[in-house]
């Protein structure tokens, strides 16, 4: 039995940390997504419609991670 390491806490993430961390994977999974869709499905109305719709999405995603990191800075 290893005992748990005293006096050491596990690092505290705050909120505008965790916001930013969400942003930016939902960025990284919406273009993800969206260059899926592109590449390997099949490319009839519903399926650009998608991966226009998760693409923009991803942008918004963007600009807000921009937005917090000017405000961070």
């Amino acid at each position: 039995m290893i005992p748990a390491a005293q006096g050491r806490t596990a690092p505290t993430i705050q909120p505008h940390q965790a916001d930013t961390i969400q942003l930016h994977a939902q960025a990284i999974n919406g273009l993800n997504i969206a260059l899926h869709t592109l590449m390997h499905g099949q490319l009839d109305q519903v399926q650009l419609h998608r991966a226009i719709g998760k693409a923009l999405r991803a942008s918004s995603a963007m600009k807000r991670l921009a937005h917090n990191l000017r405000a961070e800075g």
